[in-house]
């Protein structure tokens, strides 16, 4: 909830017009902006038709803007970056590796699991979204701060407190404390389902296929703590619970469920002596990922990517009366906050159920040991290359700060200031909203080693302990040389960083029957003590095997 405001007080500055958070009430959702003021008796028609010829009062308000240097706050990137997040496939998790039978042996595996992100990755080493958005100690922050001071110590700043009725206490405000609220944000994600696996020993040989079925969920985060804070700043509208909930539905949680990609592997055990075995194996990641629903308790980002229809030139053609201003220039924030939350979680949360339409080729390393009847070590070492294949990323506009200071904005001629208008309006959205592209994307080459110690004191039990590494290179992006469809983008923001993740895992298992016959329940569990460039997670898995 507190996020929708936090956007609010930023696009109110960045449109040059601004007002008290505090002065209303807002219910918002998806569809629709439905505003109450205390001091109003009648609400704006919010049609948006086409864009007037003329732009009434621009030629009065732009120079006055100039001169506070409100307008140098657009030279600025709101954007560190727009990658969206590395991820862990969950065919590479280390408690779902395959374990190869023996004796012409048939085996079903199926692992229940829950898996969880409290905070994500945007870049190499930092989970803060003000990593990702330009917040605390940015050159945004300061060229608001030396606008801010403009306005309460010159000439220019009776203008905009006097004649556009914004109070002179929303230019007092310690930007960095406000923007300090927000910058610990970051994103949460969880999957739930099963990893389903099937494979038949022939001889030294072995082959099977295994595929997730699951749930998997996004959401942009703040802590208790953090949202109390807001609250205490006030700077969180009313509303109940109902409301708040539909809006993190809608507008910062993104889930889907149903099929991830699909895996077929084959293993040749060219080593069985006394009490060691290596397996050999070449794997194939098949891009068979399949949402079956989305949106169950969240929404689809990447079907709203229309950019918001934001006039200013509309807006100014009601007149500079205060009151009228602050009626539409609100009911317009609220629905271009909105939109910008929806990118925002459309570049972050939203996201795959698979690697993305990319296959996968890889080979394998499988030895194991058994030091005694009852110790034995096993490792597996996998090394994968996905395959190229085009996805949707989300990239800035390159400034041309020599292109705006070409603009006179200090001019009060109607055409030029007209013209002046349009041009920040244009920057405006060039600021708040990337555009999405599709890009050739060839992913770093994925590594990873799973080191097993497993103790078996009885027949019927055993317990595992171990250690897991995985590493992905950084990806490279395919643009060809004659490509003139990323000019003027900027590509390298929109690059994953490279990844690597460190876990620990145990469990314990209850076996009946025999390995070649039998029955066999684990619970496991894993949890990252080191990465980078991905989030720490931690994994819990309930396992049925039956072995024929």
């Amino acid at each position: 909830m507190s996020l929708k405001n936090f956007l609010l007080v930023n696009i109110l500055i960045f449109s040059s017009v601004a007002i008290s958070a505090q002065q209303s009430k807002s219910e918002i959702n998806r569809n629709e902006v439905n505003l109450n003021f205390d001091d109003d008796d009648f609400l704006f028609d919010l049609g948006r038709g086409p864009v007037r010829q003329a732009c009434s009062g621009a030629n009065i308000i732009i120079p006055s803007l100039f001169e506070c240097k409100i307008l140098d706050i657009l030279k600025n990137d709101i954007f560190f970056k727009t990658n969206d997040l590395n991820g862990r496939s969950l065919l590479d998790m280390p408690l779902f590796q395959t374990s190869f039978p023996k004796d012409d042996a048939l085996t079903i595996n199926l692992n229940f699991f829950f898996n969880k992100t409290d905070r994500s990755y945007f870049t190499e080493h930092s989970n803060k979204i003000c990593s990702y958005l330009a917040l605390v100690n940015s050159p945004l922050e300061k060229s608001i701060v030396t606008s801010f001071t403009t306005i309460l110590n010159s000439e220019c700043g009776d203008f905009i407190i006097n004649t556009l009725g914004i109070p002179s206490s929303v230019f007092k405000t310690n930007v960095n404390a406000l923007f300090g609220l927000f910058s610990n944000g970051t994103v949460e994600e969880r999957r739930a389902g099963f990893m389903a696996d099937i494979y038949k020993s022939v001889g030294s040989w072995t082959v099977g296929l295994k595929v997730p079925i699951y749930w998997r969920e996004r959401n942009l985060f703040l802590s208790q703590g953090e949202i109390d804070a807001i609250q205490k700043a006030g700077l969180v509208f009313e509303s109940s619970p109902n409301d708040a909930e539909d809006f993190q539905s809608n507008h910062i949680i993104s889930d889907k469920v149903g099929f991830g990609d699909a895996r077929i592997f084959a293993a040749y055990q060219f080593l069985d002596k006394n009490d060691a075995t290596i397996s050999l194996g070449a794997q194939v990641t098949i891009p068979s990922a399949l949402a079956v629903q989305k949106g169950v308790v969240g929404s689809e980002f990447r079907e709203c990517l229309k950019d918001p229809s934001l006039d200013l030139c509309d807006i100014l053609n009601l007149g500079l009366d205060p009151a009228s201003l602050k009626r539409r220039v609100f009911q317009e924030l609220g629905i271009f906050g909105i939109d910008f939350l929806d990118r925002l979680s459309a570049m972050l949360s939203d996201c795959s159920l698979g690697n993305k339409g990319h296959w996968g080729l890889g080979l394998f390393l499988e030895p194991a040991f058994n030091f005694n009847n009852s110790l034995a070590w096993r490792t597996h070492l996998s090394v994968e290359q996905l395959l190229p294949a085009g996805e949707l990323r989300f990239f800035t506009k390159k400034f041309d700060e020599a292109a705006f200071d070409a603009h006179n904005f200090a001019s009060s001629d109607e055409v030029i200031a007209e013209e002046n208008l349009r041009f920040i309006n244009q920057r405006i959205l060039d600021m708040f909203f990337p555009t999405p592209l599709c890009i050739n994307v060839l992913p770093g080459i994925i590594v990873f080693c799973s080191n097993y110690l497993t103790y078996t004191p009885v027949p019927s039990f055993s317990a595992m302990i171990g250690l897991d590494y995985w590493y992905q290179g950084q990806e490279r992006f395919s643009i060809s040389s004659h490509s003139t469809a990323f000019d003027g983008y900027n590509v390298e923001k929109a690059r994953n960083p490279w990844a690597q993740q460190l876990k620990i895992l145990g469990g314990a298992s209850y076996n009946r029957g025999t390995p070649d016959n039998g029955w066999i329940l684990s619970l496991n569990g894993d949890i990252t003590i080191f990465s980078t460039g991905i989030g720490k997670d931690y994994t819990l898995a309930l396992s049925i095997k039956r072995t024929w």
